[in-house]
């Protein structure tokens, strides 16, 4: 390669440029102005005629004298100038130099110039693209000290184009070595030779001894910069420039242990406010040096320059040393670049050599941040999973749950080894389809899903290694380094032609994917129509159910209704018509809580009057003991458990013989503030409240149809076939009249707050939920951007005067601060993100919690991907760039091209991060497990919290969980041309996903049965994946769309305009494939009529002969209802063996006659209905629980204490569920495991 390029790449040598004799006469060349202030060159002759320049071969625009001439001084044939504000000697200064050569002019302050200007206002760096107006307008500096800035009034510089220049090592003897310290003659030759204007250049540094080393120290770099096209790409450059330089450092010292020149080189430009590169360790520069570096007198030779240095036996120029912090090394003897080596001797000009030594220090930074995060990632999934192998088998509560917890016919089958290993196979071998049976098609889908991404991305594994791999590294002529040179970036300007293999495997890619969708969608309608269609659901009041919203009031009436739905088959069993119940919700809701508190309060007096007790007699038997008399005997004040005709009243008064009246439970009922208002008795309170609640109950009640008719009904078909037909049917001749129309509706997923919406106030609802969705999305920025800031706390104080404060914070305080506040801050903000945005679905008005979570899945996933992959893709180059994009807003484009490739590093650890360190930690289950048995030892304090504890178990949230999964394969698919490597260790990562949670869906979960959707999540996956392709090809044609050869011609044409076609190939085939499968996904075809009846005459069979069975206290295999759950800690309480729900009093007649009641009162509100969930309260080893019960029961205050127990410890057993659900016996009934004490 040559040294420097002289006009359209022709190598030459310097010009040999003749200097003036004394008395000769100067070439004439002058500069007028037009009648805007421009500079406009021109030559005058001596007979005062004016002549226009000659414009010579190998300059930019002609330079004036002729060569022969010998007393001629040639200048360029534009001008070129400089506004001088006197701050340095006019005998010394660069630029008065080149004014006194006539090579310069002198501009006044306001006076405007239409060339470019180099000045620290520029917002972005000169390019090539400059080229015409340097030509045409010539080009301008500011002529100022480095210390002086602030007092240039850069408003009156007027200038069209202000620039800056990119990263440029020094070669003035004053600031030698120093990047960016340039004097105005570096400044504009370095604008000139960027723009091409070689000859131009040298002539200007021709007129000073050292001007010939600028271009030989910058030469590489000027180069790399001549091959940009535009100030983006410049300051993409400038940007790997000074990250290579930076990385080369830090390999350096971490090698030797010392500073070296890197140091000198790691300077930010002071010019580039927002300079998007900034070192890691910023250096003080010699303010004298940097005031006078135009000051100073200008040696003779690199002697006189340093006339102490002196050369070792090595070869290597020293200096004296002139104090203990001088290593004698001179800097300008041997400047490292990274590529580059520049090297000086006392008898030679430096001298390009090259490229750097393979030393490999400055090019695997992007392969050691990876390689790192995978070895981290993997060895901390390595421990996880090593740790569940050892502890699996003992810990059968958290691991394996579904062995032995729910009814028998729900149990798991598939058994899994006890032994270390033994475990991996039985959980690949597993058929993946019982997770229907046990948690539902939700599940099983998203399993089915995970599977899809491994057939999608494991072929593209292999094709994209085997093909694109070679095609992005083997001999593509690109600068990239380490993994980056397997990315489509490595493409060098002369091989563009390789592009056309990207386009081949992006079309074999996409339509693979193609095919899996409609396969995928062909298998899921006939599962989701069997799952709807199969005995088991439709035995279920939800499959025939439908939820009716808008209705108007002329037809809110159970006649009107039904005369409506008279046309379909079977015709309609039941319709609940949602009232305004006014207080009678609040009232409800008021006996709920007092009911907690009573059951707590009962529990914990017990408890207090067994450990007060146990304490007397430890107090007594040690007196005794020390005076030898043999210790009292308390027998007959202890009440054994199986004594049930214990003294009602004496056991109250041992209650208080026992718990003092300031040890007995209290609480501020009618105080919203902690610690704050007037104590009560928590059970005489809660009694209280409980009877005039249900007192207030009982009397309103009755008066059902005086409660005004809302705008919403439930309606229970005959036929299943009937709800499916209502649903799709045209119910009303008005718009948005009985519009909202919900199938498979259970009652206990439905929102009774949103159900009296009328159908305009739910329009407006909606968008304002997803106006401020969007907002959120937008603004979540605003926090984010704070933490960061809090992160970098110590740099902040230092700029902002009002947070100097901060600075003079002890270390450990502001560690703190700056280390473990920000990732706390920005974990609680991600843990708050899907409970506001759950927030804004409610609010929208949407009536079901599984509807909620289905919308929470679209807003999460969207937020995900703008967030999570398009601000993380160019956050970096779009803030820093933000000046130049605002007076150049299509640049962003090209910022999009370039940090696209680059962002794949980071995306990969991700991946990695995710998918192997993540999905271990989900099959670990640490959290869990310790919480488990944290709550064990200290949480549970009642009976049912206990139950609860033992005998419930973990879900998920698939609003929250499918979006994640989206999201990574959203980024694989982008990055599967782009980045290749992407593609196996996302494939890895996915098999490793769908192997735990398809583990943890057959052995561990157990999702609610109220909160199936039939598999409606799996559609939105699949419009995730067209939003992955979509992104995945838009980003190739833009890339296409901007690639260059290397004569700066656009190069990749036809692969951006089959890119195109492919973009309108996938809109077309998603179009038409939702419109066809689209009405399938949600309802049941015509065609299935036949088989739905004779299914549906079966059942009705088998319950009319199973109805005798059934009130005699065999339980039917069915779910609970969400009424059971008095103390709210879990919304969901698996059954254990055959328990089932039974609501109201324990002193119920018959099981019959309450069924009856849930059967008729089914989709009315609760609190229209439900009686008093029993209190449970332990029987202790004194009777005072038994007591608590007879007194409760007798205030009217259902209680039991059938199945739980309380020991001499005053901790709480159970043996069964809670009074108010049946209870199944079961030969072979499996106990929890016990929890081990550990005392």
């Amino acid at each position: 390669m040559p040294s420097h390029h002289r006009g359209k790449g022709t190598a030459a040598k310097p010009h040999r440029v003749a200097r003036q004799s004394k008395g000769k006469e100067r070439d004439r060349t002058s500069y007028n102005t037009d009648s805007q202030g421009s500079l406009l060159p021109q030559r005058d002759d001596q007979d005062g005629t004016t002549h226009s320049l000659e414009t010579r071969p190998n300059s930019c625009k002609g330079i004036a004298g002729e060569e022969e001439d010998d007393h001629a001084i040639r200048r360029p044939a534009f001008p070129i100038a400089m506004w001088d504000f006197d701050h340095c000697d006019p005998r010394k200064c660069s630029g008065k130099k080149l004014a006194r050569l006539g090579l310069m002019r002198e501009l006044r302050l306001g006076q405007r110039f239409h060339g470019i200007v180099m000045s620290p206002k520029g917002t972005r760096p000169v390019s090539p693209a400059d080229r015409d107006i340097v030509i045409e307008s010539g080009v301008a500096v500011v002529e100022c000290s480095w210390a002086r800035l602030d007092e240039i009034p850069f408003g009156k510089i007027r200038s069209p184009h202000e620039r800056l220049l990119p990263y440029l090592i020094a070669a003035n003897p004053v600031n030698y070595g120093k990047p960016f310290k340039l004097t105005c003659l570096e400044a504009i030759a370095a604008a000139l030779y960027i723009v091409d204007c070689v000859d131009e250049a040298e002539l200007l540094l021709s007129k000073f001894s050292w001007g010939h080393s600028f271009f030989e120290i910058n030469g590489p770099l000027l180069l790399r910069y001549k091959t940009c096209r535009s100030a983006d790409e410049i300051s993409a450059m400038q940007e790997n420039i000074t990250s290579e330089i930076e990385a080369e450092a830090a390999q350096r010292k971490s090698e030797n242990g010392q500073v070296g020149l890197e140091d000198d080189l790691l300077v930010a430009n002071p010019n580039h406010a927002a300079s998007a590169w900034r070192p890691h360790r910023e250096l003080d520069l010699d303010s004298s040096d940097s005031d006078q570096s135009d000051s100073r007198e200008e040696p003779q030779s690199m002697e006189q320059l340093h006339p102490e240095e002196t050369v070792d036996t090595l070869g290597n120029t020293r200096r004296a040393s002139k104090g203990p912090g001088d290593s004698g090394w001179a800097p300008h003897h041997s400047v490292t670049l990274t590529l580059t080596v520049i090297t000086l001797s006392k008898t030679s000009r430096p001298v390009y050599i090259g490229k750097m030594s393979a030393d490999g220090a400055n090019v695997n930074k992007s392969t050691q941040t990876f390689t790192t995060a995978l070895v981290l990632n993997a060895a901390v999934a390595a421990v996880e999973i090593g740790i569940f192998a050892v502890i699996h088998a003992r810990f059968k509560k958290i691991y394996r749950p579904r062995t032995y917890l729910p009814l028998p016919s729900k149990r798991t089958t598939t058994t899994l080894a006890d032994s270390p290993i033994g475990w991996i196979m039985a959980v690949i071998k597993a058929d993946p389809k019982q997770i229907i049976h046990h948690n539902g098609l939700d599940a099983y889908m998203f399993v089915r899903f995970l599977r899809m991404m491994l057939w999608i991305f494991v072929p593209a594994w292999i094709l994209t290694w085997v093909i694109l791999l070679p095609v992005n590294a083997a001999n593509s002529g690109g600068t990239q380094q380490g993994i980056n040179k397997l990315t489509f970036g490595n493409i060098g300007l002369g091989a563009q032609n390789r592009y056309a293999a990207h386009l081949i495997i992006l079309y074999i890619i996409t339509f693979w994917i193609f095919y899996l969708i409609k396969q995928e969608l062909a298998a899921f309608i006939p599962l989701r129509q069997e799952f709807l269609t199969s005995a088991d659901h439709k035995r279920l009041a939800m499959s025939r159910t439908v939820l009716l919203t808008g209705i108007p009031n002329e037809m809110l009436t159970v006649e009107k209704l039904t005369q409506v739905c008279s046309y379909l088959p079977g015709g309609v069993k039941q319709i609940w018509i949602n009232r305004d119940l006014k207080e009678l919700p609040d009232f409800y809701d008021r006996r709920q809580k007092a009911c907690q508190k009573l059951e707590a309060a009962e529990t914990k007096l017990c408890k207090l009057a067994v450990q007060n007790k146990t304490k007397q007699e430890k107090k007594a038997a040690k007196a005794a003991k020390k005076s030898g008399e043999p210790a009292p005997s308390n027998g007959s004040e202890s009440h054994p458990m199986t004594n049930m005709n214990a003294d009602v009243e004496a056991d109250a008064s041992m209650a208080a013989k026992y718990v003092e009246q300031k040890q007995r439970p209290t609480c501020r009922p009618n105080s919203k503030i902690p610690c704050f208002g007037e104590k009560k008795d928590t059970i005489e309170w809660a009694r209280e409240e409980i009877e005039l609640c249900e007192r207030e109950l009982s009397e309103r009640r009755p008066h059902w149809d005086d409660f005004t008719p809302k705008s919403s009904a439930f309606i229970q078909f005959n036929s299943q076939m009937a709800a499916h037909f209502f649903a799709q049917c045209l119910a009303h001749e008005l718009p948005l009249r009985m519009a909202g129309r919900h199938i498979e509706v259970d009652r206990e997923d439905v929102i009774w707050s949103t159900l009296n919406m009328n159908p305009y106030e739910q329009k407006i609802r909606y968008v304002l939920s997803w106006t401020m969705t969007i907002g959120l999305i937008i603004l979540w920025a605003i926090p984010v951007a704070f933490v960061s800031a809090i992160s970098n706390v110590s740099q902040l104080c230092q700029k902002a005067s009002w947070l100097s404060w901060l600075c003079s914070l002890p270390v450990p305080i502001n560690g703190i601060i700056q280390g473990i506040l920000p990732p706390v801050a920005l974990a609680v903000l991600f843990m708050l993100l899907p409970i506001v945005l759950r927030f804004f679905a409610i609010f929208e008005g949407i009536p079901l919690h599984s509807l909620v979570e289905v919308s929470l899945m679209k807003r999460y996933f969207m937020f995900l991907v703008i967030h999570g992959f398009l601000v993380v893709t160019v956050a970096s180059g779009l803030i820093n760039a933000l000046p130049s994009l605002g007076s150049n807003p299509g640049g962003v484009v090209s910022l999009l091209a370039n940090k696209l490739p680059g962002a794949s590093v980071f995306f990969l650890t991700y991946i990695v991060t995710t998918t192997l360190s993540g999905a271990a930690g989900a099959l670990l289950q640490i959290v869990p497990l310790i919480l488990y048995y944290v709550k064990v030892k200290f949480l549970a304090s009642t009976p049912r919290s206990v139950y609860g504890l033992q005998y419930s178990m973990g879900s998920v949230q698939f609003g929250t969980l499918w979006p994640n999964q989206s999201l990574l394969m959203v980024i694989a698919l982008a990055y599967s041309i782009i980045a290749p490597l992407v593609n196996g260790f996302i494939s890895l990562g996915f098999a490793f996903t769908w192997f735990v949670f398809k583990y943890l869906f057959i052995w561990v979960y157990d999702m609610p049965n109220h909160m199936e959707t039939g598999g409606r999540y799996f559609p939105l996956a699949i419009h995730h994946i067209f939003v992955g392709l979509y992104i995945e090809e838009l980003c190739l044609t833009g890339l296409w769309f901007l690639a260059r050869n290397d004569t700066g011609g656009v190069s990749a044409i036809p692969e951006a305009i089959f890119a195109i076609i492919l973009i309108v190939i996938t809109v077309l085939y998603h179009t038409i494939l939702f419109s066809g499968y689209g009405p399938l996904i949600n309802y049941l075809p015509l065609s299935l009529g036949g088989s739905i009846e004779e299914t549906e005459k079966l059942i009705a069979s088998e319950t009319q002969q199973g109805y005798s069975s059934d009130t005699s206290g065999k339980a039917t295999d069915s779910k609970p209802s969400a009424f059971s759950n008095v103390n709210g800690d879990n919304k969901t309480t698996p059954l254990h063996a055959g328990a089932e729900k039974r609501n109201g009093s324990i002193k119920a007649d018959s099981y019959k006659s309450d069924a009856d009641e849930e059967t008729t009162r089914a989709f009315d509100h609760p609190a229209a209905w439900v009686r008093q969930t029993p209190l449970w309260i332990p029987n202790d080893t004194l009777g005072i629980g038994k007591a608590e019960i007879a007194a409760a029961n007798k205030l009217g205050i259902a209680a039991s204490s059938e199945g739980a127990t309380m020991d001499a410890n005053g901790k709480c057993h159970v043996s069964r569920s809670p009074p108010g659900e049946t209870w199944e016996e079961v030969e072979e009934q499996k106990q929890p495991e016990k929890v081990p004490n550990r005392s």
